[in-house]
């Protein structure tokens, strides 16, 4: 089985912002000294319903 080198997190938390919102590859905080702005962090987490299609 694969490990997870020691230097990758599973857990992208921003500590110190708001999570709005955590969605299947993105994450949304708000950014409380810049109001109306919002941080979004892509992830490579997949969801076990990802598949590749073929190119045709």
């Amino acid at each position: 089985m694969t490990t997870v080198p020691a230097s990758v997190s599973e857990n992208c938390r921003v500590h110190g912002l708001q999570l709005l919102r955590q969605g299947k590859v993105r994450d949304t905080y708000s950014l409380p000294d810049h109001p109306g702005h919002l941080l979004v962090v892509a992830t490579d987490r997949v969801s076990i319903f990802d598949h590749v299609l073929a190119a045709e």
